[in-house]
């Protein structure tokens, strides 16, 4: 699914995973979109390797139905990272003006 959402050249599956996240309306260019209010270019880059993955995404979205928090529910299974790890954070906008960032780290 990754490979469908960090490019553009890839079909969408007609069988989608069972989780919330596909059910939103931007869950395929979510991680390649622009469009915030924040000023910086969005960046995508996606890895494969032997029994690896590198995803690495910094996009514009609307968080309209929460698609930030479901992809990070609906991905958190699969990252090997150690219980705690720092894995990133995003800012949410509020009435134009930056939050502040939330961080993210693995459960």
């Amino acid at each position: 699914m990754l490979k469908v959402m960090t490019n553009h050249k890839y079909p969408t599956p007609d069988d989608l995973p069972d989780h919330p996240l596909f059910s939103t309306h931007g869950w395929r260019y979510m991680l390649r979109m622009t469009g915030g209010s924040f000023d910086w270019e969005e960046k995508c880059f996606y890895q494969e390797g032997g029994d690896t993955a590198r995803l690495s995404v910094q996009a514009h979205l609307k968080n309209y139905d929460d698609e930030i928090e479901k992809f990070i529910d609906w991905i958190m299974p699969w990252i090997a990272a150690e219980e705690g790890s720092f894995l990133g954070y995003y800012i949410e906008e509020s009435d134009q003006v930056p939050a502040g960032p939330v961080y993210i780290y693995k459960k």
